[in-house]
């Protein structure tokens, strides 16, 4: 705190001057001593007492304040009023204080778990240094750890979940036909689906089968297809196929198919096909 020295013109009260002017009355004799004395000493005290106010008032000005090396609290107030602070030198608080401006933590002083936490669930950069012992390894695999339902994200890095479905194809009975599909990108896939036959009132049903197939118009192997044998008449069957994963060298497409076996009359196919990339 800067040193004030104060002029002050008028002597100390003289208790019998004073008497002479007041003549007996003691009480303005006692009060304007008391006034002398705020005068003479109790207000330059006040003002060197409120000098670190004054200078907190004049930061809302923006100003470059530099607050005292052993009074911590001028360093926060400071950075609330958005000034330029030059941070006390102790190792704990300057971190501290550092990471308020997003500024880079020290790595010296500072166990690697806080560092880590920190650095999880904040913007400070952790710096890779060989005291951490791999802190920025592990932050990387942070975003694996297992979250609540609904909390996953649909987006996987570079490509994203995909749908697609169609409604009402007609089916032949006996022959394999498309009744969704899907343009993938190069690289491993997990593909899922679902088709719902709608058979006539008045269509025999004897077989119905789906799946997934990187061929049009054609089911794929046995373990990438359902099949049920049926013989019912008429009514809707929703029939789930096998998750397949399939691995493309290059873009292409990939086909939900159905085939269903009947008589008399007619039957539809609604298909609902899903992708995700493979983990």
């Amino acid at each position: 705190m800067t040193a004030r020295s104060y002029n002050i013109q008028t002597s100390p009260p003289n208790r019998k001057e004073l008497a002479e002017a007041f003549g007996m009355n003691q009480s303005a004799v006692r009060r304007l001593e008391t006034i002398t004395l705020d005068v003479t000493k109790n207000l330059p005290q006040g003002i060197d007492n409120n000098t670190a106010a004054i200078q907190f008032v004049s930061m809302g000005a923006n100003a470059q304040v530099t607050p005292p090396q052993s009074a911590a609290p001028f360093a926060l107030l400071s950075m609330g009023a958005n000034s330029s602070v030059s941070v006390p030198q102790n190792p704990a608080l300057s971190a501290f204080l550092s990471m308020g401006a997003n500024a880079q933590a020290p790595a010296q002083g500072i166990p690697a778990g806080l560092l880590a936490m920190l650095a999880a669930q904040s913007s400070v950069p952790v710096p890779a240094t060989s005291a951490q012992g791999g802190v920025l390894a592990r932050l990387e695999i942070a975003s694996n750890i297992g979250q609540a339902p609904g909390n996953y994200l649909k987006q996987q890095p570079l490509v994203a979940f995909q749908q697609a479905s169609t409604t009402g194809t007609s089916l032949t009975s006996g022959t394999a036909a498309n009744v969704a599909s899907i343009q993938l990108a190069a690289g491993t896939w997990d593909l899922s689906g679902s088709i719902v036959f709608n058979a006539a009132a008045t269509t025999v049903v004897q077989q119905i089968a789906g799946g997934v197939s990187t061929s049009s118009g054609a089911l794929g192997t046995p373990d990438t297809q359902t099949k049920f044998q049926e013989a019912i008449t008429g009514g809707s069957y929703d029939v789930p196929v096998p998750l397949t994963r399939i691995v493309l060298a290059s873009a292409a497409t990939v086909y939900l198919v159905a085939q269903a076996t009947f008589t008399t009359s007619t039957m539809t196919a609604d298909g609902y096909i899903k992708a995700r990339p493979g983990l």
